[in-house]
């Protein structure tokens, strides 16, 4: 048997469904967008799944892959069962169980770019969904003829609800809180695993799949790694190219259990740091305890924001919600911090001398402050977050 089936046999699920969520989780979080669109004063909520938009719909049904759920519309309404018009039938949907969510197929016309509106719209009117005013995801992914189709169909008053579908998403529940604290600790695991083993001569590609290898054995779903090396500041996949002694290495890792990403990033030097390379490490972990500290005095983060000097380092701090990176509401405002939202914070200091450093971290909010989640594991959250 595949190391890789485990996880995917320890919750049930065939190696087809391996993206899906938990029948209970489908409910928890059907049922709490329908409570939003309650508490706005809606009839329902419209959510468009595209290649870029990809957390907007996955935060529903679970899917990482974009392309299994491109073109969909999904129609949520406030007191009604949840529907989702697909162009691509089967394959679209195949995470939402139908007893949840029913499929509803439309066919794809290229030859029409407002077909999609078109068909949402109809269904609205043909199903008497039209009851009072509709909100809408994300609605600047949706192609504009398709946008200005729907809004073109007899009844339909749309207003963006995109802000407050960003809290609900970041707002972790209990579940979504151990997976994340499970794969942050993950994530710091493999890049200590990394720097422990590292040293002249070994090859980061080879190395990184033993530890993803290990990492799949105890029900990791997904594992993804970039890599800094030498005097080069940009950060790729890793390679076969042997590592060399006094080389400065810096390795990030993003990490799903759970469908819940968590992320670790540090660096090293192979074979010992000269002074230079000590200081650089050093200014990256100090900048990144400077933009923790901030964050918690203010308890207010500047999300998606990328302030960036001329050498090409940078601090950013991104929301995590369905995705390690998806906050497109949220991207370049200043939010309000509140219990369970979940952060991703990255310092990046580059010399083009020396290389670049980097410290990253996974992180949650309590009511006692910032917690950093790489730093301590799920036992220790219970009661933290009420």
């Amino acid at each position: 048997m595949s190391y890789t089936n485990l996880p995917l046999q320890g919750r049930g699920r065939s190696i087809s469904d391996k993206n899906m969520f938990p029948d209970e989780i489908y409910v928890e979080r059907d049922k709490a967008v329908k409570k939003m669109a309650g508490e706005l004063g809606l009839a329902g909520i419209i959510f468009y799944g595209g290649t870029l938009s990809r957390g907007v719909v996955s935060y529903l049904n679970g899917a990482r892959n974009a392309n299994s759920f491109m073109t969909t519309m999904w129609i949520v309404p406030k007191e009604a069962k949840t529907v989702v018009l697909t162009t691509i039938d089967a394959r679209a949907t195949r995470n939402a169980p139908e007893r949840f969510y029913s499929t509803v197929p439309i066919g794809l016309n290229l030859m029409a770019n407002d077909h999609i509106g078109v068909q949402t719209g109809k269904y609205l009117k043909d199903n008497d969904l039209l009851t009072g005013k509709w909100g809408i995801v994300n609605g600047a992914s949706i192609p504009y003829t398709a946008y200005q189709a729907l809004l073109a169909v007899e009844g339909v008053d749309l207003v963006d609800v995109s802000a407050s579908y960003e809290e609900l998403k970041s707002i972790k529940s209990s579940g979504q809180l151990y997976g994340l604290s499970y794969s942050s600790s993950f994530a710091q695991r493999a890049v200590f695993d990394f720097i422990r083993l590292a040293q002249p001569g070994t090859v980061p590609i080879e190395l990184i799949a033993d530890l993803e290898r290990g990492m799949r054995m105890n029900g990791i779903e997904h594992a993804s790694f970039l890599i800094s090396r030498g005097k080069k500041t940009a950060f790729t996949v890793a390679e076969e190219t042997p590592l060399k002694e006094g080389e400065l290495v810096s390795l990030f890792a993003d990490i799903q259990y759970y469908n819940c990403h968590g992320a670790y990033a540090s660096s090293t030097v192979i074979g010992g740091a000269n002074d230079a390379q000590k200081n650089l490490i050093g200014k990256a972990k100090s900048l990144l305890d400077e933009t923790v500290s901030e964050i918690e005095s203010k308890m207010s983060a500047h999300i998606g924001y990328r302030s960036v000097d001329e050498s090409g380092s940078y601090i950013i701090v991104n929301s995590i919600g369905a995705d390690l990176v998806d906050a497109p509401a949220w991207d370049g405002k200043i939010v309000e911090l509140k219990p369970r939202i979940a952060l991703n914070i990255t310092a990046n200091i580059c010399d083009p001398n020396i290389g670049s450093t980097v410290e990253s971290r996974t992180a949650v909010v309590s009511k006692n402050g910032l917690n950093i989640l790489n730093d301590f594991g799920p036992q220790q959250l219970s009661g933290q977050y009420s």
